[in-house]
């Protein structure tokens, strides 16, 4: 930037260009001593409640949780990685990573609209910046009065922006009659000579044909997830998970086989919760509502011996301000990964290391881990000789059927 210079002299001409903005975002860095996405996300977005906006990845094995897949319209460049492999253009045919603080950002609809009610200079919910700032935003440039500072700007005080990459097309808007929208789309139609007049006539017309909203406020979620999630007690069956509240005035724990792709609940949507594993609500994929409710533990039960679960922690409100609607605080939500214990049965007569003196489930490991156990029942008057080292984790048990004979040759070690 520094040896290209300037095409002329700022305020003689407009030119559209993002250079500003990734120069901003290492000023940021610079000042702040955080990245750019770490500051923006504890001192903007947060504060707002928001938790679904991060600076996007390259590559579709890179996928934020919830982020959509994009659809290209199948052209292919080379890799931004220097591989000099034809890649298709929406998954590493540029580096979306690099855009950060110039358009780099992905988000969900919801989560950027209240980042748009924050700056768009209306009472109804408390703007982050001030009144002179806002103006100064959406002043339009002396050489475009179309054009402000990042805003699509007109006469009649209507703000919008729109955007667009290959596998993806988006438009903001606040009008000046008090309403705002986004649209997030994951394709980009470039065979359409009205793809972006049809798109901001969509927000337009609908807007027209509504003659009554509603009163309540759907931007209620809570803006401070639960914490300290943790477990105890894992045995091959049950596990018992504790947690500190958020700000929420309730809360969901859902469980599910690591395998499963993860189901997140609905704005709208209530769920009843069961701590039975084999009773509680699925909402899709083996993904369980094991807890609904105001308190900080569940013991959850009918679990599975040997599977490896993910357990989430969904803190959300209902009230009358919200006409009883169920709002979730979806991002960065707790969660925490376990797998039930499996019982290693001693079935024959002799030495430990032989594998016919063990049931269906084989040898037990070196370190046996929480929630499993180890049971000595040697076949009529034989014995179990530990004749190797073996380990019981925290939480591992071991024990010794009543007349049985245990014998120990090797290390035992218990943490």
């Amino acid at each position: 930037m520094i040896e290209k210079g300037l095409d002329f002299a700022p305020g003689t001409a407009y030119a559209y260009s993002n250079m500003g903005y990734p120069v901003l975002g290492r000023l940021i860095e610079k000042i702040t001593g955080m990245s750019y996405e770490d500051y923006v996300k504890t001192s903007i977005l947060a504060p707002l409640g928001i938790f679904d906006m991060h600076i996007a990845k390259n590559l579709l094995s890179e996928k934020q949780e919830r982020e959509v897949e994009y659809i290209g319209n199948g052209y292919t460049n080379i890799s931004c990685y220097g591989t000099s492999q034809s890649v298709p253009w929406e998954y590493g045919g540029f580096s979306a990573n690099a855009m950060d603080a110039h358009g780099g950002w992905i988000a969900s609809a919801r989560d950027m609209l209240k980042l748009l009610v924050a700056v768009d200079g209306f009472s109804t919910k408390p703007d982050i910046l001030n009144a002179t700032t806002i103006n100064t935003m959406v002043t339009p440039s002396a050489n475009n009065q179309n054009y402000a500072k990042g805003w699509s700007v007109n006469v009649y005080n209507n703000w919008w922006h729109t955007g667009a990459l290959d596998g993806t097309a988006a438009e903001q808007v606040r009008t000046a009659g008090g309403y705002t929208w986004i649209i997030l789309l994951n394709k980009r139609n470039i065979t359409s000579n009205n793809f972006w007049s049809d798109m901001d006539n969509l927000g337009w017309n609908i807007i027209s044909a509504t003659s009554t909203w509603p009163a309540h406020d759907l931007m209620l979620s809570p803006i401070v997830n639960a914490g300290a999630l943790n477990f105890t007690n894992l045995t091959g069956n049950s596990v018992t998970l504790n947690w500190a509240n958020g700000n929420g005035e309730k809360r969901l724990v859902l469980i599910k086989p690591d395998i499963s792709k993860e189901i997140f609940p609905l704005d709208g949507t209530d769920y009843t919760g069961n701590a039975d594993y084999n009773l509680a609500t699925d909402m899709g994929n083996n993904n369980r509502v094991v807890y609904n409710g105001t308190g900080n533990t569940v013991t959850i039960t009918g679990l599975q011996t040997g599977v490896k679960y993910v357990c989430r922690l969904i803190e959300y409100n209902e009230n009358t301000a919200t006409v009883n609607n169920s709002l979730y605080l979806l991002g960065s939500n707790p969660t925490i990964t376990f797998s039930t214990g499996i019982t290693y049965t001693f079935t024959g007569t002799g030495n430990w290391n032989s594998v016919l003196n063990w049931g269906s489930t084989g040898l037990p490991p070196a370190t046996l881990p929480q929630g499993s156990a180890i049971i000595a029942n040697p076949a009529g008057t034989g014995e179990c000789i530990l004749n190797v080292p073996q380990t019981l984790a925290k939480g591992a048990s071991l024990v010794v059927n009543p007349g049985k004979k245990f014998k120990v040759l090797g290390n035992l070690t218990i943490q």
